[in-house]
């Protein structure tokens, strides 16, 4: 059942952010960040579809093999972050560059080292969920070095390019918090690393990079490719909110079902299902709302104010009276430091 699970997952993962790509590229061709996403989001996706291959695979030689095939592509996602974030940011001093062409030649020998050696992956590991590829120690704790290096290098660089700035504007500072989030996601994907050494009780864990990989770069991809982007607190609520209800509806059914399975009562969890199907459009906007109406109560206290203050204006003849009034309104509604218009006179 778990082998199941990871098998449809990676792939159907696979298929979701192979589409994100051609969405992506087909929006902005030309432009490099779209083509570096894109080639991205398909070394993302050979990772994914070659693991599903190794969960289905029988003959352990070719398990090694499609596991080591789709390692090469975790090995690279480091170096693509740090690169997709430089191009995102606009960044080109010669730090970054020389930093940037380090890190391929880098994860260059580690593939080579993957490919051809034992130093890299020596083995597999059999869990309850299926085989694994197993770490050799000491090059591979330098692989996870070099990852978190690049990794954190290029969440830290995003970061500090929206936090507290005040000269990039209000959209683009939206952007890079909406790419910002989407790695804090993704880097949910490093306790697939655990597995790969057998400690204690930890190397159980269950893979879940199939299910962070597509928020993540469904996430960038809304950032790219939208000019208006929604805020991100809203954004986050929503999402979570979404997950809370449309979760729970698949949970409660289901576990019921297996309490209920083997007795008169088993139409119970069916019935139940289908009442929370139908409940459950309502439920989300009910809480979503009552959340947005808590996160925007500020900005809708003054868009009422505005509201009624437009109302008046009617009433003011004068071009240069309602030119203070308007200003004097807006600064004391909004909290600003300062406010003008210009009139173009005919």
């Amino acid at each position: 059942m778990k082998n199941s699970i990871l098998i449809l997952s990676n792939l159907i993962a696979a298929i979701i952010i192979l589409l994100l790509a051609l969405v992506v590229f087909l929006k902005g061709r030309r432009k490099k960040v779209n083509k570096l996403f894109s080639i991205f989001c398909v070394v993302v996706s050979a990772w994914l579809l070659f693991y599903s291959l190794a969960y289905r695979g029988r003959d352990v030689k070719i398990i090694e093999l499609f596991f080591k095939i789709g390692y090469s592509s975790v090995i690279l996602i480091p170096i693509l972050t740090f690169h997709f974030v430089i191009v995102f940011l606009k960044k080109g001093n010669k730090i970054l560059r020389y930093s940037l062409l380090l890190g391929y030649v880098i994860s260059g020998i580690f593939i080579f080292l993957l490919l051809f050696t034992k130093s890299f992956i020596w083995g597999l590991s059999r869990y309850s969920w299926g085989f694994y590829p197993k770490a050799f120690p000491p090059v591979h704790i330098l692989f996870l070095v070099y990852f978190n290096i690049y990794y954190i290098s290029a969440t830290l660089l995003l970061f500090f390019s929206f936090w507290r700035k005040r000269n990039i504007s209000f959209l683009e500072k939206m952007r890079r918090s909406y790419v910002f989030l989407a790695w804090m996601v993704g880097s949910l994907g490093a306790i697939d690393f655990i597995p790969n050494y057998e400690i204690g009780h930890l190397y159980r864990c269950f893979p879940i990079g199939p299910f962070v990989m597509v928020p993540t770069y469904s996430i960038i991809t809304y950032a790219i490719i939208k000019y208006h982007l929604m805020d991100i607190r809203i954004a986050i609520t929503r999402a979570g909110i979404f997950l809370l209800v449309y979760l729970l509806i698949m949970f409660t059914p289901f576990w019921l079902a297996s309490q209920f399975i083997h007795t008169s009562l088993w139409w119970f969890p069916i019935l139940l299902m289908g009442i929370l199907a139908s409940l459950a459009p309502f439920i989300y906007n009910y809480l979503r709302k009552q959340a947005e109406n808590i996160l925007l109560a500020e900005q809708k206290r003054y868009q009422r104010a505005l509201r009624e203050f437009a109302q008046t204006l009617i009433f003011i003849k004068d071009t240069e009276s309602l030119a203070k009034e308007v200003t004097s309104k807006i600064i004391a509604y909004l909290n600003l430091d300062f406010c003008a218009f210009y009139l173009k006179q005919d």
